[in-house]
């Protein structure tokens, strides 16, 4: 499930939901998959047994109800899911801190995307570098801004050849539509991407910034003037 970014966020005059599942909006996905494009981190490519060029597939290991994976997959991208409790229809049940593959899942994924749950982002993280690392892969992970200032992350930072890109998103999630009176979001977010292609490994992390898209910022204004329905 796409859990967690959200712990701390201040009374905002809705219920929490349950197991923190709030999911991700898609212009935060797609904001992502822009800059990567850009930067070059994507597509992803792989060869077969004929020394051909093939496209690589991303595991979405929290994909709750598959907002963020529709987003990659409406870019042409090929995207397989799981969770620890899926919803129906999207993937199957899978723990990612075990650190195997699930057996239905095809040797030619290169890269994993996701909104960690909250309290194991860490574990998420280890995980999916020390996956993709074999692999040759890509890494990025949805967290809170300052995610990379603890002193005990340094190994997935300053000590780690695959940090490669922090991408910061100048406004607040809103992870869902607000309604007139409602306080806003009080957490700040960022994409940390790591990547651990031949090209991209100890050239050094780069940052960039994203604002929400004009369109999507005049939706949410307009709900929270009760002009369109929550």
């Amino acid at each position: 499930m796409e859990t967690g970014a959200t712990v701390a966020q201040r009374e905002s005059g809705y219920e929490r939901k349950e197991r923190d599942a709030y999911m991700t909006p898609a212009w935060v996905t797609q904001a992502l998959v822009d800059d990567l494009e850009r930067e070059g981190f994507l597509p992803l490519h792989g060869h077969d047994n004929a020394g051909k060029l093939k496209p690589l597939a991303i595991w979405e290991p929290a994909a709750g109800t598959g907002q963020m994976a529709d987003a990659m997959a409406g870019r042409g991208y090929e995207v397989f899911c799981t969770d620890i409790q899926p919803e129906p229809g999207v993937g199957f049940a899978h723990d990612f801190t075990e650190p195997t593959l699930p057996v239905l899942f095809p040797a030619q994924i290169g890269g994993v995307i996701t909104n960690p749950p909250y309290d194991q982002a860490d574990e998420f993280v280890e995980v999916a570098l020390r996956m993709m690392e074999a692999r040759g892969g890509l890494v990025a992970m949805l967290l809170k801004v300052d995610w990379d200032s603890g002193k005990t992350r340094r190994r997935f930072f300053a000590d780690c050849q695959g940090w490669a890109r922090k991408l910061v998103l100048l406004d607040r999630i809103y992870w869902f539509d607000p309604v007139p009176g409602s306080a806003g979001p009080s957490e700040n977010h960022a994409w940390f991407v790591w990547s651990f292609a031949r090209r991209h490994v100890g050239r050094g992390a780069s940052i960039g910034y994203v604002e929400t898209p004009a369109a999507e910022r005049d939706r949410l204004r307009a709900c929270k003037k009760g002009k369109i329905a929550a």
